[in-house]
């Protein structure tokens, strides 16, 4: 017989909570950054382009080459190698990212210091869709398949020795509590400012020549990363969420001292012209 598997209603709102949360937030970051500090359109959408490569295509790729070696299974192993190799990982190719857009092609654009927190929005909106948008939707597919009693369906075709897997996802769909899935949102939220804080830091680097400025923002990425994964494995989700947010805000007054002493007031931008 079957096993059939029920995904609350609760829980299905709730993704789509979260689905929304994806689409606005990108759209209110920019609003709201070049309506408060300025700069230009170019800049956003360039950070959403960096992060899509840069995170989302090199880095994966290089993940799947350092995990399918020997040493792969070493990291994975260990939850502090595991969280020291992926927030350096993380750090250096996102770091990276920043640093080769504003030295090429955001080059003619870094007389306005407004561009640099567009380009943060663009980074760190694109995250929060990547993540809450397109992980959203094949869970809410999956869920009304499987409350349709579509069980056979989508495990049509699955080699025998897969089904446990397969079932256990849908066994931990259903179970989940739904405010779970909520909780991602507030994750981004906080992400979206170290992007943004982290886009101020390489950006100063670059024009201002501040060099340190570089690694010091990959290190502070990869110590948030850190943290997360390392906090999560022995905390409550709540634990990690509220200590990644400190370290956000903590990263974004550090933001703030480097954006006064290269450029003034954060308050000092105004609306540019339309691109």
């Amino acid at each position: 017989m079957t096993q059939t598997y029920l995904v609350p209603t609760a829980t299905i709102v709730s993704m789509v909570a979260s689905l929304a949360a994806g689409l606005i937030i990108p759209a209110a970051l920019y609003l709201i950054v070049r309506k408060i500090w300025g700069g230009k359109k170019l800049p956003f959408f360039i950070g959403c382009g960096t992060m899509l490569v840069f995170a989302f295509v090199l880095e994966q790729l290089f993940h799947t080459l350092v995990l399918s070696l020997p040493i792969g299974v070493t990291l994975q192993s260990n939850i502090w190698l595991y969280a020291l190799y992926g927030g350096f990982a993380a750090g250096l190719f996102e770091e990276t990212g920043r640093f080769v857009a504003f030295s090429t092609i955001l080059k003619r654009h870094r007389d306005d210091d407004a561009n640099a927190l567009m380009y943060g929005a663009g980074h760190g909106g694109f995250e929060a869709f990547y993540i809450l948008v397109v992980g959203m939707v094949s869970n809410l597919v999956l869920s009304i398949m499987l409350n349709r009693g579509m069980v056979g369906v989508l495990t049509m075709g699955v080699p025998a020795e897969m089904l446990p897997t397969v079932e256990a996802t849908f066994a931990q769909l259903a179970n989940t509590p739904s405010w779970m899935f909520l909780v991602g949102i507030f994750e981004r939220i906080s992400a979206v400012c170290g992007h943004l804080a982290m886009s101020v830091f390489v950006w100063f680097a670059v024009k201002n020549k501040k060099w340190y400025l570089y690694p010091f923002s990959i290190l502070c990425h990869a110590l948030l990363n850190i943290i997360a994964v390392v906090v999560n494995s022995v905390a409550p989700v709540w634990v990690t969420e509220a200590l990644i947010f400190l370290c956000a805000m903590i990263l974004v007054l550090i933001a703030a001292r480097v954006w006064r002493n290269n450029a003034g007031s954060l308050h000092e931008g105004a609306v540019s012209e339309a691109d």
